[in-house]
């Protein structure tokens, strides 16, 4: 399972989380180290001045070749990941991340080892809410059994070919058992029973 964490530069949690979750055997995208020597992108790197940019300042940084190849590091890594996690507290780039995550329905969690500051009432978009790394574990333990489906199901309704599973990408019609939730038809009038519920197919 591929894995971004949205953050910010001042979050003294995300290092931590970056490790548990590696050592956890996920693949895991670290925006300050995305790869071997290379520390991420900072605006100094354009401009040690960079704080006292005008807005007309910072709109002509934004195509700076270092910050385009910053962003399309991340944005890379965005389409790449299976799951976000964002780390709180955050700010706006990684707020936009997350937002991305639930627009894309990939499996979104808010990971909120203090409070927020101002509570804010659309973090209800994302997934799963998590106060610890524990249950931040334990919810991706769970998405890796063979439920995994239930959240496609519940994301985009019944798939079009059940014997394919979206999260991981492959061919599960060889399996001896299928996802929990996987019931095959039994009924005359083209409908899946999925846990005593009606699915229309």
């Amino acid at each position: 399972m591929k894995i971004y964490v949205a953050s910010s530069w001042k979050n003294k949690y995300q290092p931590g989380v970056v490790a548990a979750l590696r050592s956890a055997g996920y693949e895991v995208y670290d925006f300050r180290n995305p790869r071997p020597g290379d520390n991420g992108f900072h605006w100094s790197e354009i401009d040690p001045n960079w704080q006292s940019w005008s807005p007309e300042q910072y709109r002509e940084a934004l195509k700076h070749p270092l910050a385009q190849a910053g962003f399309d590091s991340d944005f890379a890594a965005m389409k790449w990941a299976d799951v976000f996690i964002g780390v709180a507290p955050f700010g706006r780039s990684a707020s936009m991340e997350m937002g991305y995550a639930v627009g894309a329905s990939r499996l979104s969690i808010l990971y909120m080892p203090e409070p927020l500051g101002e509570w804010e009432l659309m973090v209800k978009m994302f997934g799963h809410i998590c106060l610890s790394m524990d249950e931040v574990l334990a919810v991706l333990d769970e998405s890796l059994k063979c439920s995994d489906c239930k959240y496609f199901r519940e994301t985009y309704g019944w798939p079009e070919h059940p014997d394919w599973c979206d999260l991981r990408n492959e061919d599960i019609s060889s399996r001896e058992t299928k996802c929990e939730l996987f019931k095959p038809t039994d009924q005359t009038d083209g409908t899946d029973m999925v846990n005593g519920v009606e699915v229309s197919k």
